[in-house]
C-alpha cells in the first residue's frame, strides 16, 4: 500500500508540473494569437491612415508617380534643350515643392510653361518660381492661374494681366492704372516688388505651408517623391522593358499578319476559363444547398 501511495503522491506531482507548464504555453499562444489577430487591424488602420492623408499604399500609384516625373522630365529636356538641364530644372523645383504648399504637379506644371517661354533657362525659371509660389499664396489664386498672369506680364507687359488687373493685383505690385510699362520694364518692377524689404507677398507660400491643409500638401509632395525614387532604383525601367517586349511581339505578330489568329486563340482560351469558374461556383453552390 506504501509503495502505491508514493506512486501515486509522484503521478499527481507531475500532473500538477505539467499542468503548470502547459499554463505557461497556453499563455504564449494566446499571446502569438493576440498579435497573429490584431495584425490585420494594424495593417487595416495603417492604409486607412494613409488613404486619410491622401496617400497611396498601391503598385498602381508607385507606377503613376514615376509615370508623371517620366513625362515632366521629357519635357523639361525637351523645353530647354538638354537632358542635365531639364533634369537640374526638374530636381529644383522638386525640392521647391516640398517646401510650399502647393502640390507636385502643379509645381512642375508652371515650371513647364515657363521653360517653354523663359531664355534664361534653368536659373530663370529658379527665379521667378519663388515669386509666382508667393504671389498666388497671398492672392489666393492657383499657381496655373498666376503662372499664366505672370507670363503675360513677362512676355507683353503688366497691361496684358487681365485677371491681375480686375483683382487688384496689378495695384498692390505697384503698377500705376493707365500708365504703360514695357514687357522688360514690368519684368524689372515685379521681381522689385517681391524683393523689396517691405513686400506684401514675399514669403506668403511658406507661410501656407505652416497650415494645416499646406503641411498635409508637402506630405504629399514628399510621398510623391519617395514613390519616385523607388521606382527609378530599377523597377520603373524593368516594368517598362516588360511592356516594350510585350508589345514587340504584338507588332511581330501583326506585321506577320498573325494579330487576329492570337486575338481569337486568347478569346478561346479566356472563354475556357470563365466557363471553369462558373461550373465551380455551381458545382459550389449546390454542394450547399443540398447540405
Amino acid at each position: 500500500m506504501a509503495a502505491k501511495s508514493e506512486t501515486l503522491r509522484l503521478i499527481i506531482k507531475a500532473k500538477d508540473a505539467a499542468s503548470g507548464e502547459l499554463a505557461v504555453v497556453n499563455r504564449s499562444l494566446k499571446a502569438v494569437r493576440g498579435t497573429l489577430n490584431s495584425l490585420p487591424k494594424m495593417i487595416f488602420n495603417l492604409k486607412t491612415a494613409f488613404a486619410g492623408l491622401g496617400l497611396g499604399l498601391t503598385a498602381k500609384q508607385f507606377i503613376d508617380a514615376a509615370s508623371s516625373a517620366e513625362q515632366y522630365q521629357t519635357r523639361l529636356k525637351v523645353l530647354l534643350g538638354s537632358t542635365k538641364e531639364g533634369a537640374r530644372l526638374f530636381q529644383e523645383m522638386s525640392d521647391y515643392a516640398g517646401k510650399v504648399s502647393f502640390r507636385y504637379e502643379e509645381i512642375m506644371g508652371a515650371a513647364t510653361n515657363l521653360a517653354g517661354v523663359m531664355k534664361g533657362g534653368t536659373d530663370e525659371v529658379k527665379q521667378w518660381m519663388p515669386l509666382i509660389g508667393d504671389l498666388a499664396a497671398a492672392t489666393g489664386m492657383s499657381i496655373q492661374e498666376t503662372t499664366g498672369q505672370v507670363i503675360r506680364m513677362y512676355s507683353a507687359g503688366a497691361a496684358s494681366a487681365d485677371m491681375f488687373r480686375e483683382r487688384g493685383v496689378l495695384a498692390m505690385l505697384g503698377f500705376q492704372a493707365g500708365v504703360s510699362y514695357s514687357a522688360e520694364e514690368t519684368r524689372k518692377k515685379l521681381m522689385e516688388a517681391w524683393k523689396d524689404p517691405a513686400s506684401q507677398f514675399r514669403g506668403a507660400a511658406g507661410e501656407l505651408g505652416k497650415t494645416w491643409s499646406g503641411m498635409l500638401s508637402m506630405l504629399s509632395d514628399a510621398w510623391f517623391q519617395f514613390r519616385t525614387l523607388v521606382m527609378e532604383a530599377g523597377l520603373f525601367d524593368y516594368i517598362k522593358a516588360l511592356v516594350g517586349t510585350f508589345l514587340g511581339f504584338l507588332k511581330r505578330l501583326k506585321t506577320e499578319g498573325r494579330l487576329d489568329e492570337f486575338a481569337k486563340g486568347m478569346a478561346k482560351k479566356v472563354l475556357v476559363a470563365i466557363n471553369v469558374i462558373i461550373r465551380g461556383f455551381a458545382a459550389v453552390l449546390e454542394a450547399i444547398t443540398l447540405m
